[in-house]
């Protein structure tokens, strides 16, 4: 049965699910934007407290200890081959977390927004004249979106409804969900072209499904 589109608009698909065949009949483009790993800066010590929600969910202390790194980056320091190779790995692949651990990297986000994704989302949508975004948690039918000003201050500090985010005018969607380590960018083809051109990750087709790395 397929779902209302009112709910398709605010919420990502699950697992396996083609994305334009959940949500084609409202955005005309959708771009996979992967995001960062996390490679933590020489000296710090926040990994000995990154179990800590306190520091794992702390955007901001996250992205002063540590910088991103690209998908890319990371093919070569693991001799991966693929993007799909390198996504496959994130969930199942020990020599993966033995490198990440050896080089102390913080593997991507699962469900919610990474440090550092918001600081080059944010600019963009501010060029396109956004002031204001609305933070949708996960069970959006239970518990109501939430309008906060464009800032990375103002929404990581709502945190409890990060899972994704729409703009006021519902033109464009940002759209995460369980076990994605990539957001879904979801709009007309001339605004997801900007953030294409700025973000690492692919455009998105008919064949397209969240389990892309599977293809």
């Amino acid at each position: 049965m397929t779902l209302p589109l009112e709910y398709r608009k605010i919420t990502a698909p699950y697992y396996r699910v083609p994305v334009f065949e959940y949500w084609g009949d409202i955005y005309e483009s959708i771009f996979c934007y992967l995001k960062p790993f996390l490679k933590v800066k020489e000296g710090s010590a926040i990994l000995d407290s990154i179990d800590d929600p306190g520091v794992y969910f702390n955007y901001q202390l996250l992205a002063e200890h540590s910088i991103p790194l690209t998908w890319n980056d990371m093919l070569k320091l693991t001799g991966l081959q693929t993007l799909g190779q390198l996504r496959a790995a994130i969930f199942g692949s020990g020599l993966l977390r033995d490198i990440c651990e050896q080089e102390k990297i913080i593997l991507p986000y699962q469900d919610i927004f990474s440090p550092h994704q918001l600081e080059s989302l944010l600019p963009i949508l501010s060029k396109l004249g956004h002031h204001k975004v609305r933070c949708i948690p996960e069970l959006p039918e239970h518990d109501p979106p939430v309008v906060v000003d464009l800032g990375i201050e103002t929404i990581i500090n709502q945190h409890n409804t990060l899972r994704c985010l729409q703009t006021l005018d519902e033109t464009l969607f940002f759209g995460n969900a369980f076990d994605f380590v990539e957001t879904y960018i979801c709009g007309s083809k001339e605004q997801v072209q900007l953030f294409a051109n700025s973000l690492e990750g692919f455009m998105c087709t008919e064949k397209t499904r969240t389990n892309w790395h599977d293809d």
